[in-house]
């Protein structure tokens, strides 16, 4: 990301990074200047915090994300031949069932099965009570209570990290792998479980949104002048745009 200053509203500008520690905690790093008018910050964080001084002498801040192509992921090897070489692209949508998502969004079910021929699991049926039951099973293989305990308040629970996530198995066949969820506060495996001490993930946004849900008030949907579900597409998008040559999988949960 390279930064410019082009309102001639802004004197000055610093932007700060965004530090995960853990799943239910983060940190704001030291502040740095942003240089003037007529040059470029070339930015490597993935989130950044950044603060303007207007001429009013008021002050804005705003967040940002982007996917930083670290050396490790643009080396990253296979362990194991991958079965079908596939990009996998994974669009949750969460409280929206089958029959709901047939009378609310008519267009986008009609585009799925005309155009992109897409298969629609029309006997798929529940396997538990709740979001994270459902999710636990798609990219576990288990139900939630066939894993060692990670509930809160039960007898000696633990991060899920250990869980079989399918996310291991693709990272030893060379995938870089994905998930973001754009509400932290009710997160899957943080809302009453014990969440991941590590990114499951090559690329984990839970920092930058649990900042985001700090500016945001309610009702309101918006990132500046962007829907957070518009902010999570155009992540993903410039992801798989910058590892064009690298198999991918990416779980995006809204």
């Amino acid at each position: 990301m390279f930064f410019i200053l082009l309102d001639p509203t802004v004197i000055s500008a610093n932007y700060r990074r965004i530090v995960r520690q853990g799943d239910f905690k983060f940190i704001l790093g030291k502040s740095v200047p942003i240089p003037a008018m007529d040059t470029a910050e070339k930015i490597t964080d993935e989130f950044i915090e950044v603060e303007y001084f207007l001429k009013n002498k008021n002050r804005v801040k705003e967040i940002f994300l982007q996917p930083v192509p670290h050396e490790h992921l643009l080396k990253k090897s296979a362990q194991k031949q991958p079965g079908i070489p596939l990009n996998i692209l994974i669009i949750g949508v969460d409280s929206l069932s089958h029959s709901n998502t047939k009378r609310k969004l008519p267009k986008v079910y009609k585009y799925l099965k005309n155009e992109l021929r897409s298969m629609l699991f029309n006997g798929h049926s529940i396997v538990g009570d709740g979001t994270t039951e459902q999710l636990t099973a798609m990219l576990t293989g288990l139900g939630e209570l066939e894993q060692y305990e990670s509930r809160r308040h039960h007898k000696k629970p633990k991060p899920v990290d250990g869980w079989s996530w399918i996310y291991k198995q693709l990272k030893e066949t060379g995938y870089l792998t994905g998930y973001s969820g754009d509400d932290p506060g009710i997160g899957p495996w943080q809302y009453r479980l014990m969440g991941f001490t590590n990114p499951p993930t090559d690329f984990y946004t839970r920092p930058f949104y649990a900042m985001a849900a700090k500016l945001i008030k309610k009702p309101n949907i918006c990132l500046g002048s962007r829907t957070i579900s518009k902010v999570q597409f155009d992540y993903i998008r410039e992801v798989f745009d910058m590892f064009k040559n690298k198999l991918k999988f990416f779980f995006s949960f809204n």
